[in-house]
Order: C-alpha cells, then sequence, then structure tokens
C-alpha cells in the first residue's frame, strides 16, 4: 500500500511541474468550463508515474507497452492535432494489439465477442476524451470505476494480482492528478490522459 500512496505523490509532484511548465495549453472551447488558456497534457504525469511504480510490481509488460502506444498517440494528438483517421486508426488497432496476446478461437461467437471489445474499447477512448475539459469529471468518473472494481474483486468477482496492482496503482495516480484538477482546474489531462485513463478502465 505504501507503494501505491508513493504513486499518488509522485503523480501530484509531476502535475505540479506541468502546471507551472506546461508542455500544451488548452484554448477555451464550446464544451469546455474555462474560460482563460490552461495547461494541458497532465495525463503525461499519471502515464510517468505507472510506468515508474510498476518497476517495483509485477506489471505486464504488454499492459505497459499498449498503454504507451495509445498515450503517445494522445500525447502526438495534443500536440500536433493530429487528424481524426490517424486517431480512429490507433484506436482500432490498440485492442486488436491486446487480443492479439491471446489465444484466438476461430468460431462463431468468439469472433463476435472479440468484435464486441473492439467496439467497446474504442467507444471508452472517444468518451473520456469528450469528457476532458470540464473540471475534475473525468477523474470523478475514473475514481468511481477504479474503486467499485477493486471493491468488487475483494468479495464478488475476485481478480488476479496483476489486475489488481493496476487497478490500485491507476487510481492512486489519477488520485494525484486530480489534487490540481479540482475545480477552477489548474490542469486538464489532455488527449494523453484521456486515452490513457480510457483504455486502463477497458483493459
Amino acid at each position: 500500500m505504501i507503494l501505491f500512496f508513493i504513486s499518488f505523490l509522485l503523480t501530484l509532484a509531476l502535475t505540479f511541474l506541468l502546471v507551472k511548465k506546461p508542455l500544451v495549453t488548452a484554448n477555451p472551447s464550446s464544451r469546455g468550463m474555462h474560460e482563460t488558456p490552461k495547461p494541458t497534457s497532465g495525463g503525461l504525469a499519471i502515464l510517468l508515474s505507472i510506468s515508474i511504480s510498476s518497476i517495483f510490481l509485477s506489471i505486464d509488460t504488454h499492459f505497459l507497452l499498449l498503454l504507451s502506444f495509445i498515450s503517445l498517440i494522445g500525447l502526438l494528438d495534443d500536440i500536433y492535432n493530429i487528424s481524426k483517421l490517424t486517431r480512429i486508426l490507433s484506436q482500432l488497432i490498440l485492442p486488436v494489439l491486446l487480443l492479439y496476446n491471446l489465444p484466438i478461437e476461430l468460431s462463431g461467437y468468439t469472433l463476435i465477442i472479440y468484435f464486441l471489445i473492439i467496439i467497446a474499447m474504442t467507444y471508452l477512448v472517444n468518451a473520456f476524451n469528450f469528457m476532458d475539459g470540464i473540471d475534475t469529471i473525468v477523474v470523478n468518473q475514473s475514481i468511481f470505476i477504479l474503486l467499485s472494481l477493486y471493491l468488487l474483486s475483494l468479495e464478488i468477482m475476485p481478480i488476479n494480482s496483476h489486475i489488481e496492482s493496476i487497478t490500485l496503482l491507476s487510481l492512486f495516480s489519477i488520485l494525484g492528478f486530480g489534487v490540481l484538477n479540482l475545480s477552477p482546474a489548474k490542469i486538464f489531462l489532455g488527449n494523453i490522459g484521456s486515452y490513457l485513463i480510457g483504455f486502463i478502465i477497458s483493459y
């Protein structure tokens, strides 16, 4: 548990650094709450915290590679505003790469399940991306979902230690970011953060 608390402090410190030295700035938009430019790409702090903390936990390398992949797409989108086609293709490739690591059974039922997983993961990544820009909404939703999954895992649906570590590590890291995302927010997640959280929860 101490390591998870350290990930909270590490994310908080990295987020504070991104507030003081913004990597990207978000301008006001019709679906956001802010009226002045705000630092964004705060999800980078979460990614770095999870990556550093994972050294001391049994986090699957395949998960970390996919997390880094979708985060890189999000960061490039924050900085260069990449095309919609590139975004959607990368989001579709992500669940395919995840499923590639699983044994493929070429039955009609299994293929339907795999197809639904691809659609669901793409949907979640975009759903969290749509919510970013409104103070604390992505953080609150993420904390609720991750905490619910963890509490359910204690009695109702046991999970392996790998998934439990990812759940708690993500929860504490997002909490660390959330301190500076409280209204009025000092920083937003950016595409890197919303893509990252959407992937973690769907994973």
